[in-house]
């Protein structure tokens, strides 16, 4: 008899692939040795890709080959891509810096993302290809990283160890010994606003599950208690991503409300309620988290007590203030072709839809957001065409997204991230078609492949 283990076992979750699934996403990097942590994420897997080329195309062909919006999507990102080249030139900034950033950091994404959808297909899934499993890969990995940063701070000692020998930048360095921020630690070194973004993302994906699962409530309590650690980690890492993660979850209660789904609304109530009594509980009588509660919750305090959606360190009043603002018509409608100057983000914002419409203009920051929302939108309609969800769900899912989208792209750069991660997801386990100017090219070379190949057997010359 055939015997199996929790590396190689026939069905349920393979570690081995989580594990990796966890390292990929949330990279270790130890102080001194980062270029080992680079070959891991980034060039181990393109060889993987570049090995299993076939798998690539096909790949791509799946994405493009249709005629329908996810073609014109990756046309308008190509058509952005060449503007991102030629707009310092035009502008004469020859600022170049968006390019070696904001795409190269795209193009790395895209690698790692679609090294792990590879990897599911051709060594965990196999025959079974189910895209609510992956999402449960990606739920469980932000777990792993949330319960490691828990430890971390239940361990002081481990924690001084990380600081000493992960990799953080100086003013990293600097900031995670600020009382506020002892959470913002993980075993990728410092955790903030992009690692909340994948936590969000997390959360999403448990919410399309929980709508997935509806009338199973066994199934549905274990992806609510997955999407609670994720939320978790948005309290640990950032507040854009909590308040992203709420309003998800709320959307997602409000929406089983509608579907008539109460047992699932009466446990997200419990829940929720027994969240905010921990919470003013651990503020109450641990006094060391009470710089860590004031940072985390002081919006929602002022937003209940005063009616003011503030903080208590002026980080709300900072990015409406100095973040937003209406640049000229020309710099809206071409923008100026500056991405950073004097090393520094051009006009000093951190917003996201800001500094694409700075550099390229408004037009072409909702032409590339778009496109992105066009591709990440597709994992609904994949959903829907499995026959797991109905019209309705659809539309609740692409509210999700749309979510997702806005609220982290309002406080900094995102969308791209969020596509890399969710876009190739979408197209798991579908067949490829080679679209139909390839196929005519291929049987013409076959046709004359045939006449050479009669040719040489007759002993004629080529």
């Amino acid at each position: 008899m055939k015997t199996t283990n929790a590396w190689e076992r026939d069905e349920g979750m393979r570690v081995w692939y989580l594990l990796v699934f966890a390292l990929l996403q949330f990279p270790l990097r130890f102080s001194g040795s980062t270029f080992v942590t680079y070959i891991f994420i980034y060039l181990l897997p393109g060889l993987y890709l570049l090995y299993h080329y076939k798998w690539c195309i096909d790949f791509l062909f799946r994405v493009v080959a249709k005629k329908g919006w996810p073609r014109i999507a990756v046309i308008v990102l190509c058509v952005i891509f060449i503007e991102s080249c030629i707009w310092p030139i035009v502008h004469q900034t020859f600022d170049f810096s968006f390019l070696t950033d904001w795409w190269f950091k795209l193009v790395l994404l895209i690698v790692k993302n679609l090294f792990l959808v590879a990897l599911y297909e051709n060594h965990v899934a196999k025959s079974k290809l189910d895209i609510c499993e992956y999402m449960y890969y990606f739920l469980y990995a932000v777990v792993l990283y949330v319960m490691f940063s828990l430890v971390l701070i239940m361990i002081p000692p481990l924690r001084e160890f990380c600081i000493t020998h992960l990799y953080m930048i100086p003013k990293e360095l600097v900031d995670i010994r600020i009382p506020s921020y002892f959470t913002r630690l993980g075993w990728s070194g410092w955790a903030g606003y992009d690692v909340s973004m994948q936590c969000s993302v997390a959360v999403m994906f448990a919410c399309i599950l929980i709508v997935v699962q509806k009338g199973n409530i066994q199934k549905q309590m274990i992806t609510l208690g997955l999407s609670v650690v994720a939320l978790l980690g948005n309290m640990f890492y950032a507040r854009t991503g909590m308040i992203v993660s709420l309003v998800l979850l709320f959307v997602t209660a409000v929406y089983s409300l509608i579907r008539k789904d109460y047992i699932f609304v009466k446990w997200i109530a419990i829940i929720g309620g027994a969240g905010v009594v921990a919470v003013m509980i651990a503020a109450a009588f641990v006094p060391a988290l009470n710089d860590w509660t004031n940072w985390a919750f002081s919006i929602f305090v002022n937003f209940f007590t005063q009616g003011k959606l503030n903080d208590n360190i002026g980080s709300t009043g900072h990015l409406i203030n100095d973040m937003y603002w209406i640049p000229q018509l020309k710099t809206i409608l071409v923008g100026d072709g500056w991405f950073t100057q004097d090393g520094s983000y051009y006009m000093y914002t951190d917003s996201g839809i800001m500094r694409l419409t700075l550099y390229y203009g408004a037009i072409n920051f909702f032409a590339g957001a778009a496109a992105g929302f066009v591709l990440i939108q597709r994992i609904a309609k994949r959903v829907y065409d499995q026959g797991l969800i109905d019209g309705k769900d659809k539309v609740f899912i692409t509210v999700l997204i749309l979510i997702l989208m806005i609220l982290f792209e309002a406080k900094g750069e995102a969308y791209y991230k969020i596509m890399c991660i969710v876009f190739p997801i979408a197209f798991i386990g579908l067949k490829a078609e080679a679209p139909q100017f390839l196929n005519k090219l291929s049987w013409k070379s076959g046709k004359f492949l045939s006449r050479i190949k009669l040719r040489a057997r007759k002993g004629d010359g080529i």
